[in-house]
């Protein structure tokens, strides 16, 4: 505990220039001493007279952990780090001292910065007095999000949101980087069942493919592997029959002999955009035969209206159906020539059955 003693003797020497607070007998003043707060003072006297030059000495006792913060003399704030305090010998007026007692707290800065793409809340220098908990938020910008927190050089890890300085005791430096949050990309997969005839079915509790029927959600830059499931019994007879990707048929088995493609087949080795898998099977086991017609050739494809049949003289064809991806005819050409009109279609992928005698030849197309 420090004291603070106050010696009373020459009040012109520090320039004070003090007024009498009443006016009282010759020769005899009057002296008031009040402690305020966690401490005292002595001798704590109230209008006590005195003789003018009495030598008065005054010591101030801070309670534990306290010191003296303010010292008022007659109204006028003295710095009560520059004592001892001397006062004229031969003072004649009345002195009326008041002593304020606190906390010596010291203050600490913390310097926030954000890097480009975000804030941080508050931001810059900002001060605190110790044990304070200083806390500080991150704001990224729209598709951006926290990249590191660093604080007095240091990552922190894990990254949190906000990040508090618990109880501060020393000078701190705290900054937050932002990072694109990369983008994620779906794989949307349809399941179509054909029978033999290529018309809609419905078998259900069959697994195959991995990822199953639905949307996927896939990180931005990664392999999107497609496993297949061979059908067993009752289903053994049913095999792939297309497989179309964003309308473009990327692997076809129309007579049902090449099976299902190898494994792991990939819809991309390296996503960067939706997509949309669109995967026919069919049942392969009764019904018109299938042929292969090597020589049959429909072009444009993409088309927007009118398409060219091109094809060997000795193929002739008695009927043409269109039917849409779900096996609904969408056109039924009873006499077809060299031109299939599908300016009336919607946009979309649509599968041409060509019917001969012996069977019929498929081809898929896409409109635009």
């Amino acid at each position: 505990m420090k004291r603070l003693t106050l010696s009373i003797f020459l009040l012109v020497a520090l320039g004070f220039a003090f007024m009498p607070t009443e006016t009282i007998a010759a020769n005899i003043i009057t002296v008031t001493t009040v402690a305020h707060g966690n401490g005292s003072i002595s001798p704590a006297w109230i209008n006590q007279e005195v003789p003018a030059g009495y030598p008065l000495q005054i010591t101030a006792y801070p309670d534990p952990s306290f010191k003296v913060t303010h010292l008022i003399v007659n109204n006028n704030l003295v710095d009560p780090n520059t004592g001892p305090y001397c006062f004229d010998s031969t003072i004649e007026i009345s002195v009326v001292i008041h002593v304020y007692f606190g906390t010596d707290v010291a203050t600490y800065s913390i310097n926030a910065t954000a890097g480009p793409n975000g804030n941080i809340a508050p931001p810059g220098i900002t001060t605190y007095a110790e044990g304070d908990t200083a806390c500080f938020q991150f704001f990224p910008d729209p598709g951006y999000e926290i990249d590191q927190i660093i604080v007095n050089s240091q990552p922190v890890t894990p990254i949190v949101n906000p990040y508090c300085f618990d109880s501060v005791h020393a000078n701190h430096n705290i900054e937050v980087t932002f990072k694109e949050i990369p983008p994620e990309w779906t794989v949307t997969i349809n399941y179509y069942f054909l029978d033999s005839n290529q018309d809609e079915t419905s078998p259900t509790n069959i697994v195959y493919t991995t990822p199953g029927e639905g949307v996927h959600i896939y990180a931005d830059k990664v392999p999107v592997p497609l496993n297949f499931t061979k059908l067993t019994s009752p289903y053994s007879t049913w095999d792939i029959y297309e497989i179309i990707v964003n309308s473009v048929s990327v692997y076809a088995n129309y007579d049902g002999e090449d099976g299902f493609p190898p494994q792991p087949w990939y819809v991309t080795n390296e996503i960067d955009q939706d997509y949309f898998v669109d995967i026919i099977f069919m049942d392969f086991g009764t019904g018109i035969p299938y042929i292969e017609v090597p020589s049959l050739v429909v072009s444009p494809n993409p088309v927007s209206g009118v398409a060219t049949i091109t094809k060997d003289a000795d193929v002739i064809f008695t009927h043409i159906e269109v039917l849409d991806i779900m096996g609904n005819a969408a056109l039924y050409i009873a006499s077809p020539g060299d031109t299939i009109d599908l300016s009336s279609l919607a946009i979309g992928s649509y599968i041409v059955r060509f019917h001969t005698e012996k069977g019929f030849a498929v081809r898929t197309i896409i409109k635009k």
